[in-house]
């Protein structure tokens, strides 16, 4: 019996296809050090210039590019300190609040039962 690799990979491959796994990936993990091989000897030819980058980004000897963050705080405490004065729940909060005082039977005014 033949046991070569590629035989073997293409049995592999047939039952992971028939069983649903991702197949993409386990080519992809099979063929990686072929690939970063091939890229490695690119990246040495004189036009491997982003070869070359995208060697130093994998290993980290050069930061990777970050995209754009945006940090909202959105909280009483946040709320309060707009132009000084104290702010009190916002709208929805205030609704919820008076929608559970009418589920629990609280009267206007009254305490709500703990």
């Amino acid at each position: 019996m033949d046991l070569a690799p590629g035989r073997i990979l293409g049995k592999v491959v047939e039952a992971a296809f028939e069983f649903n796994f991702d197949v993409s990936n386990f080519i992809a993990a099979v063929m990686h050090l072929d690939v970063v091989q091939a890229s490695i000897n690119r990246a040495l030819q004189p036009h491997g210039v982003e070869d070359r980058r995208f060697q130093f980004l994998h290993s980290g000897f050069i930061p990777l590019p970050r995209g754009s963050t945006i940090q909202i705080n959105n909280s009483l405490q946040a709320r309060a300190s707009i132009n000084g004065k104290e702010a009190g729940p916002l709208k929805f909060e205030g609704e919820m609040m008076e929608f559970d005082q009418i589920v629990r039977g609280a009267n206007e005014g009254e305490a709500l039962p703990p």
